[in-house]
């Protein structure tokens, strides 16, 4: 499996760090060892975090839960996860990234009815 078929759910950061992919770009191995933590917690602006639960590439439970808890408390801040939309928020049946370019859909059409009435909303 290579990464751009997406990490599946038994693969693990040291495996991730092994594939050729990974050791031939710098930036992906940057990548897999950043710590986002102390940048959420630092955020002071209002945050709309949303995922997929069908991505591949940022495991939505994961990362939603994390983020509402490293976020400082605010009524503007909102996490959501989408059932059924992949990494680019698109309907998938998969969420694998071979898929993105058979779906015709660019985003979710509540994905983007959602991000519009939380901005109207600040």
């Amino acid at each position: 499996m290579g990464v751009h078929d997406g990490a599946g759910p038994t693969m693990t950061v040291d495996s991730i760090r092994n594939l050729p992919e990974i050791q031939r770009v710098p930036w992906y191995k940057w990548f897999i060892d950043y710590d986002p933590s102390a940048d959420i917690a630092a955020t002071r602006c209002p945050v709309f975090a949303l995922n997929g639960d069908h991505d591949w590439q940022v495991i939505s439970s994961l990362n939603l839960t994390a983020i509402k808890r490293l976020l400082p408390k605010s009524k503007k801040n909102v996490t959501k996860e989408y059932p059924g939309l992949n990494h680019l928020f698109q309907h998938c049946t998969t969420g694998l990234m071979n898929e993105y370019r058979q779906i015709e859909e660019t985003i979710a059409p509540e994905v983007l009815s959602d991000i519009a009435e939380w901005i109207n909303g600040l």
